[in-house]
């Protein structure tokens, strides 16, 4: 691939220096930003439901309410810390002291959210999680092309895997990512993953 230094000395002088106030900006933006890490004002905002569902109990009523909608996702691993479960002192520990530049989510998991929690009309809930997750934290939102799509549809062949856990893998795959799931399903793929337990002080890109 050709050199950025190269590729910007190609440019006319005047575009030359757009490119680099550019390339400054974002180094501004990215890189010498103070560190945000989460609130988590959202977290236990379904606790009432608990006794009533599970994580997995959610996935399918999503497939229900896919129905209503046109559209069918869902994003674990935020709606275990939503819920609770036994993981869920291992994901708030994770989410609360992790700077929040790099996490990701996909807009197909940020869809999911906003499905679920309207559906148990917990719009405030939702509002809270807009406002930590990403208006206020910054945390990274990934679109997948049509393109990608026919590649999670590929990963879902070849490892058995659900189309929302394929999103995350497809996800994780193209943006050079790590994926941070208590789903055991990843470990019979080549990228496998990691638990918020076995992270470790220096950290990578996260998907969840």
């Amino acid at each position: 691939m050709e050199s950025l230094e190269s590729m910007i000395k190609r440019l006319p002088p005047d575009l030359q220096k757009e490119a680099i106030d550019f390339i400054q900006f974002l180094i501004e933006k990215h890189v010498n930003k103070k560190r945000k890490y989460l609130k988590l004002d959202w977290a236990g905002g379904l606790s009432e439901y608990k006794d009533k569902y599970t994580a997995m109990d959610l996935q399918k009523k999503a497939l229900e309410w896919w129905e209503d909608e046109d559209v069918y996702c869902w994003y674990k691993y935020l709606a275990r810390s939503i819920i609770g479960t036994r993981k869920k002192e291992e994901s708030f520990a994770f989410l609360e002291t992790t700077d929040s530049s790099l996490l990701n989510i996909t807009d197909f998991s940020l869809y999911s959210i906003g499905i679920i929690l309207t559906h148990l009309k917990k719009t405030e809930v939702l509002d809270k999680f807009l406002s930590d997750v990403i208006i206020e934290s910054g945390v990274n939102i990934i679109r997948l092309t049509p393109e990608d799509i026919k590649q999670i549809i590929k990963i879902e062949k070849e490892f058995s895997l659900d189309f929302d856990d394929s999103c995350q893998y497809v996800a994780a795959e193209q943006f050079g990512l790590t994926i941070v799931s208590f789903d055991s399903d990843f470990d019979n793929t080549e990228k496998g993953r990691t638990t918020p337990e076995d992270l470790q002080e220096e950290k990578p890109q996260w998907t969840m």
